[in-house]
C-alpha cells in the first residue's frame, strides 16, 4: 500500500496546480484582446498540442481514431476562421 502524499506525489500534483494557474492567467490575457466566441474556437489547438506532448513524453500510442479527430479539430477550426474575414 502507498502513501498518497509522498514527496513524489505532491511535486507533480504541485507542477499540475502551477500549470493550470498559468493557463488560467493566460486565458485571461487573451480574453482582453479577442472576443470569447473567436478565442474558444482557437482553444481547439491546445486539444491537438496535448495529445502532441503525450505521444511525445509519455509514449501515447498514435491511433487512426486519434487522427481523424485531430483532423476533425482543425476542419473544424478552419470553418471558424474563414467566418471570421
Amino acid at each position: 500500500m502507498q502513501d498518497g502524499f509522498n514527496l513524489k506525489y505532491l511535486f507533480y500534483f504541485g507542477c499540475a496546480v502551477a500549470v493550470m494557474a498559468i493557463y488560467a492567467v493566460i486565458w485571461q490575457l487573451i480574453l482582453e484582446y479577442m472576443p470569447l466566441t473567436t478565442a474558444y474556437m482557437r482553444k481547439g489547438v491546445s486539444y491537438i498540442m496535448v495529445f502532441v506532448w503525450a505521444v511525445v513524453i509519455f509514449k501515447e500510442t498514435l491511433t487512426v481514431f486519434n487522427i481523424i479527430g485531430m483532423i476533425i479539430i482543425f476542419i473544424g477550426m478552419a470553418v471558424s476562421f474563414s467566418d471570421e474575414k
